[in-house]
């Protein structure tokens, strides 16, 4: 588990919360492993 998983599974947060942090100071979040991929490519290029 990483440490995001670990914050969420002590009751520190949730998904959703984490998501709508990184979306309002404009940080891509991948929803799925595909989408991991494209991401890194958009920033590697």
């Amino acid at each position: 588990m990483g440490h995001a998983g670990a914050i969420v599974s002590m009751g520190m947060g949730s998904y959703e919360s984490k998501v709508k942090a990184f979306q309002e100071v404009n940080v891509p979040v991948a929803r799925t492993p595909t989408e991991v991929v494209k991401l890194i490519k958009q920033y590697i290029r």
